[in-house]
């Protein structure tokens, strides 16, 4: 009976005609983030100062979509406790249980409005507390719908119609000797987790899974190769687990599932042994002496101030005196990790884990989802949200608005619909807020 709540409406649902305006400001802004993460316009309009890339160098531009979601939230802060308090306090218990995501957030709009108005510093880190305000947008948009599955599952619609020109921008950039949608990468290569368990009684469930294989080959850097492994992996705990679930009273076929596990992993090691020794000649470089400076620099610089650094009342860029990059002697620093512990020292670092593990908390379960549209929408979610960790570790997603507003709406969303569906296993009666 509790599985089918997810898939009836309550009469008062079924009376409403058509989306709340709020939902509509919500999907505007979903597609003029994503509009602006795809930049068609790459790689920009010429100048003598290089190529100016609108929505990355304009700055009111690069803010448009976070206009809409705002307001959309705005509407469902009004309108929710007037017209349904019910999902007004899931709203606002599932925010209250995010509070490392809101400090984090508040505390790096903080500095960054201080170094902007205060201290005259141009680069900042007000993009990446501004893309943190993705965050709350997809636990209202959860709280909202009146179908959260639903409304997920609109979300990697739109991620895979994006994924179409994303994979053929790769391919060309490769031909050319080139690459395009680096960082941007966790966004494409996870959606084969959910378009496979979408499809898990069907073959050709394995085909989603092989064609994003391919488009991460295709791109030919150590990211994309990471977060491919780090995808194949995920789907491979959930097909195993299934498997050990499936054959529980059946110990000889649990006994071959295991030695097949174990021969997978060896051969898996032995690969990965083999690409080390290797490095040089089978991986990109990774410009691995400019990455190494910039990591050294930031790990002085928390040593200088380790409580809280500089509290990102700081300048994002790290001089860099050995050759231009980009016609500049000044890099950022390719590790989100990295920066937040030089800018924010220990306080900063421990907010920044707080917000990036407390959407997996509040979707984990000890049991098993029993509706397979909901298991493929928290596992979905989960892989982005791992992929795009990952990709913070060598590179500057926070400091890119598009990017980072994609994957803080994407917590959001994993942590909104974890919420509802452990609120809704609870017995009836209990207080949920």
């Amino acid at each position: 009976m509790r599985a089918m709540a997810w898939e009836t409406t309550t009469r008062s649902d079924r009376e409403q005609r058509g989306p709340s305006v709020s939902m509509v400001l919500f999907w505007i802004f979903l597609a003029a983030a994503i509009l602006l993460l795809l930049d068609p316009l790459n790689p920009g309009v010429a100048t003598e100062a290089g190529y100016l890339r609108l929505p990355r160098d304009i700055g009111p531009l690069k803010y448009a979509a976070l206009v809409f979601g705002a307001m959309g939230m705005g509407l469902s802060v009004v309108g929710l406790p007037l017209f349904d308090p019910a999902r007004w306090r899931h709203f606002t218990s599932s925010l209250m249980l995010c509070w490392p995501v809101l400090l984090c957030g508040l505390f790096i709009l903080a500095g960054s409005l201080y170094a902007r108005f205060v201290l005259g510093i141009k680069e900042t880190y007000l993009a990446s507390g501004l893309a943190m305000t993705a965050f709350p947008i997809g636990l209202a948009m959860i709280a909202e719908s009146r179908d959260p599955l639903k409304t997920v599952h609109a979300y990697f619609v739109v991620l895979l119609l994006a994924s179409v020109y994303m994979a053929v921008e790769i391919v060309i950039q490769r031909r050319q000797g080139g690459q395009a949608f680096h960082e941007e990468i966790f966004l494409l290569i996870p959606l084969a987790v959910y378009w496979f368990l979408v499809n898990e009684k069907n073959w050709s469930a394995w085909f989603w899974v092989l064609g994003f294989a391919v488009v991460g080959l295709i791109s030919h850097k150590n990211t994309s190769y990471l977060v491919l492994l780090l995808v194949l992996g995920y789907l491979c705990v959930l097909w195993i687990g299934k498997k050990f679930l499936r054959h529980r009273n059946d110990g000889l076929r649990r006994f071959v599932l295991g030695y097949g596990l174990m021969l997978a992993l060896f051969a898996a090691a032995a690969a990965l042994a083999f690409v080390l020794v290797h490095y040089q000649d089978r991986l990109p470089s990774g410009n691995t002496d400019v990455r190494e400076y910039v990591y050294r620099a930031a790990w002085e610089k928390f040593l200088a101030s380790p409580v809280y650094g500089t509290a990102f009342a700081d300048n994002t860029n790290i001089d860099f005196p050995f050759f231009p990059i980009m016609g500049q002697y000044r890099v950022i620093n390719h590790s989100d990790w990295l920066d937040v512990l030089a800018r924010g020292g220990a306080l900063g670092f421990a907010l920044f884990l707080g917000a990036l593990f407390t959407p997996f908390w509040l979707s984990a379960s000890r049991t098993k989802p029993a509706e397979a549209r909901l298991r493929a929408c928290l596992h979905g979610l989960r892989a982005i949200g791992l992929s795009g960790m990952v990709v913070m570790l060598f590179n500057p997603v926070m400091l890119n608005m598009a990017v980072g507003t994609l994957f803080w709406l994407n917590a959001g969303l994993l942590a909104g619909l974890g919420w509802r569906q452990r609120a809704r296993r609870q017995p009836p009666g209990v207080d949920y807020s």
